[in-house]
């Protein structure tokens, strides 16, 4: 019932979607500057979130640690917001989880790898997606600005209320809705030299940080038009700056038994 301390629960947890190790393709050469280079990036496996963090299950943690929290009437299945960076870290800790890194973020909401997956977790044979359906913007499949998602939300939705936006390793909600926290430092020139593996940001293994002051967001949300909910925006927020439309959604690493 409670999501921790033994880590039992994860072989029956409902949220996890899983990622297999290998290549994919991170940025993109026709998107913002801070998008480029696109450039080949191997990742560990890992669990992905099925979907955001709710409302039910961010007050189940507060109310474990004896903290006030009020779920908006009638919202309990919609993603938490008003959360900082470090609410979001905090939580994930107290989950036995983590907060994704920006390129396991893209990876899951991106990426599709070749129907018979080659050797050595070759890049060949696989393909990014512009949207985590496709490369078609399709309003109908996202929660995001009225004028472009004509849905009848005027905010946050019930997280897997678009199954036919999922991803291809099945997380719902990856465009639009709430923004999503990553770990990451946001630093616009990091691509032209982030490693080739299991990149973990700028300054991942420093105390201090001299090039960056905000952490990336990811996915776009319900006040969002279509280019910013590509599965390669890269959003630039305060962190210690809780905002009506950033959530955030859970990984783990994964460990073979």
């Amino acid at each position: 019932e409670r999501l921790r301390p033994d880590g039992a629960w994860r072989a029956h947890l409902k949220y996890e979607c899983y990622v297999p190790a290998g290549k994919f393709i991170m940025g993109d050469d026709k998107g913002g500057s801070d998008e480029k280079p696109a450039h080949e990036v191997y990742l560990d496996a890992y669990y992905i979130g099925k979907y955001p963090v709710t409302n039910a299950e961010y007050a189940r943690y507060k109310e474990d640690i004896k903290q006030p929290f009020t779920i908006p009437q009638g919202k309990d299945d919609h993603p938490v917001v008003s959360v900082s960076w470090y609410d979001a870290r905090d939580y994930a800790a107290w989950a036995g989880m983590r907060l994704l890194t920006e390129a396991e973020w893209e990876k899951a909401a991106s990426w599709s790898p070749p129907s018979i997956p080659p050797s050595g977790g070759e890049v060949k044979g696989g393909r990014k997606r512009k949207y985590p359906w496709g490369d078609e913007f399709e309003p109908l499949l996202l929660n995001c600005l009225p004028f472009y998602c004509p849905v009848g939300y005027e905010f946050t939705a019930p997280v897997g209320s678009f199954p036919g936006g999922v991803s291809y390793y099945g997380a719902y909600d990856m465009a639009g809705n709430v923004w999503e926290w990553t770990n990451d430092w946001f630093d616009g020139s990091y691509y032209w030299r982030s490693p080739y593996e299991n990149p973990r940001g700028p300054c991942a293994d420093q105390f201090t940080c001299e090039v960056a002051s905000n952490r990336v967001a990811r996915g776009g949300s319900y006040r969002d038009e279509d280019t910013r909910t590509r599965s390669t925006y890269r959003y630039e927020a305060s962190d210690d700056c809780p905002n009506l439309n950033i959530g955030m959604r859970c990984a783990l690493s994964y460990e073979p038994q």
